[in-house]
C-alpha cells in the first residue's frame, strides 16, 4: 500500500462509518506495519524524528478563482452569535509567550453526500515546513461540540462549494478567540509599532494546505490593528493588498498553497472590547492529522512562480 492510496482508504471508510470516525487508529492501521515508527511526533520529551510527505491527492481546484477574495456577510449574525455563545474554547498553550494569550477548539470533519460528518481526533500537527516554532508538536485542543458544527454546517458546505472541494476530503476547523492586552500608550496605541502584540505568533506564512477561509465571528471595539494581508512573497517584498479588517460576518477565502498571509501586530484599548474571535478552515486536511508536509504546497516553488512580479 501507498501513503497516497490513504485519501481513497479514507473515503471507502467513511462510507462504512457513522458520523464519528477515529482517523488516526484507521490510518495507523492502513500503513505498513513500520511506517508507525516513522510517525513519531515531536515533542520537547521526544526527539526530532523525520515525518515522511504524504502524497495526498488535491481535488481539482477552479484555476479561475482569484487568489484571494472577501465576502460579505459570509455568515448570518444569527448563526454567528450562537456559535459565539455555544462554543467551548480551552487555553491555546502552544502560542507564544510574545503573542496575544489565545484561546481555541478544533475539529477535522468531511462533507458526504452533503452533510458534515465529525472525526473525533482532538489534536492535529502541522509540519515543520510551514511553522517553525511550533510545527512538529502535537497539539491538543478542546473539540469543537457537534451541536457548534451543525450551526457551522452552512459555512463549511460553501467554502466545499467556492473551491468545488470534493467529497470526502478532510477539512479542519479551528475556532480561536485572541485576547489583546490594552496599552496604556496612546501613542505607542496609535502608531502600532511593532513592539505591539502578535496574533499569530507567526511572520508572513503559508499554514500548509491548498485552501483556506477565514470567518470573523467578533471583533470587539476595542481591537487596533490585528488586520490581515496577502502576499506573493515570504519576505514581504511583494505585497498583494493593504492591511485590512475583516469585520464579523465576513470571510476572507484564499490559495494557501499560492500565496502568503499574515495578521499584522495589535493592541486593546484600556476600558474596552479587545477580543477577536475568527473560525478558519484548511483544505486538504489530512497532513495536519500526522503532521506530513503537502506536495501541493511548496514555499520554493511559490517563490520562483512570483519572481518578477511587481
Amino acid at each position: 500500500m501507498k501513503d497516497g492510496d490513504i485519501k481513497c482508504l479514507l473515503a471507502d471508510w467513511a462510507d462504512t462509518s457513522d458520523n464519528t470516525v477515529n482517523v488516526e487508529d484507521f490510518i495507523r492501521s492502513i500503513l505498513p506495519e513500520e511506517a508507525p515508527a516513522t510517525y513519531c511526533l515531536k515533542t520537547p520529551k521526544v526527539g526530532t524524528r523525520a515525518i515522511p510527505k504524504l502524497e495526498i491527492a488535491g481535488a481539482e481546484f477552479d484555476a479561475k478563482k482569484p487568489d484571494f477574495t472577501v465576502v460579505e456577510d459570509f455568515m448570518s449574525d444569527k448563526i454567528r452569535e450562537e456559535v459565539l455563545k455555544t462554543v467551548n474554547l480551552g487555553s491555546d498553550k502552544h502560542i507564544t509567550k510574545v503573542s496575544a494569550p489565545r484561546e481555541k477548539a478544533i475539529r477535522f470533519v468531511m462533507v458526504i453526500n452533503g452533510k458534515v460528518h465529525c472525526l473525533t481526533q482532538d489534536f492535529f500537527v502541522q509540519n515543520e515546513a510551514y511553522n517553525q516554532d511550533t510545527g512538529g508538536y502535537k497539539r491538543v485542543y478542546h473539540l469543537i461540540a457537534d451541536d457548534v458544527i451543525e450551526l457551522l454546517e452552512p459555512s463549511v458546505l460553501e467554502f466545499a462549494r467556492y473551491y468545488d472541494i470534493p467529497e470526502k476530503t478532510v477539512i479542519l476547523i479551528q475556532i480561536q478567540t485572541s485576547r489583546i492586552m490594552p496599552s496604556t500608550d496612546d501613542k505607542q496605541l496609535h502608531q502600532l509599532r511593532p513592539s505591539l502584540q502578535s496574533i499569530t505568533g507567526q511572520g508572513i506564512h503559508t499554514d500548509g494546505a491548498d485552501r483556506a477561509v477565514l470567518v470573523c465571528l467578533h471583533r470587539g471595539d476595542g481591537v487596533v490593528g490585528a488586520h490581515n494581508q496577502f502576499h506573493g512573497s515570504i519576505d514581504g517584498s511583494k505585497p498583494l493588498c493593504e492591511p485590512f479588517a475583516l469585520m464579523p460576518g465576513n470571510a476572507v477565502l484564499w490559495k494557501d498553497n499560492e500565496i502568503f498571509h499574515y495578521v499584522t501586530r495589535g493592541a486593546g484599548t484600556e476600558g474596552s472590547d479587545n477580543n477577536r474571535t475568527i473560525m478558519i478552515m484548511h483544505s486538504p486536511g489530512e497532513m495536519f492529522l500526522l503532521g506530513a508536509t503537502n506536495e501541493n504546497n511548496d514555499t520554493d516553488l511559490r517563490e520562483e512562480m512570483h519572481q518578477g512580479e511587481h
